[in-house]
């Protein structure tokens, strides 16, 4: 019975490690993205046709 015990929390730890490095990921794909009324303008340089 204690096995059984045991295995659940490891089954249950990796699921919650998994599932924080989803989320860890999925927020810095968010922070990444500019968003589209961004003032930021297009880097170029001198004498680039547009």
């Amino acid at each position: 019975m204690m096995i059984l015990t045991i295995l659940g929390d490891i089954i249950l730890g990796c699921m919650f490690a998994g599932f924080y490095a989803l989320g860890v990921s999925a927020g810095k794909a968010a922070t990444r993205q500019e968003p589209e009324n961004s003032i930021a303008m297009e880097h170029r340089h001198g004498g680039e046709d547009p």
